[in-house]
């Protein structure tokens, strides 16, 4: 049992260390439109169907069913709200 738990916390420890702050989350919708937004004061709210993204710059508001992905990044994908 102390080896198990032992190895949970070496692991947990590991792989705190190799995490990284990135600053911006990227979007991109189906149509292939992409956004950026710096993750600075970020919040982001899902309510009937629409994803709002709001952070210390401004807001955007993306439909989900046109929303294709979204991850974190070191580098903007194009426009930055």
């Amino acid at each position: 049992m102390k080896k198990a738990l032992l190895l949970t916390l070496a692991l947990s420890s590991a792989l705190g260390a190799m995490a990284y702050d990135f600053p911006y989350l990227n979007f991109k919708t189906v149509s292939g439109a992409e956004k950026s937004m710096s993750v600075e004061n970020l919040n982001i709210t899902i309510s009937e169907g629409k994803l709002l993204v709001t952070n210390a710059s401004g807001s955007e508001t993306f439909d989900l069913t046109q929303l294709e992905s979204m991850q974190f990044s070191e580098y903007m994908s194009s426009v930055e709200v």
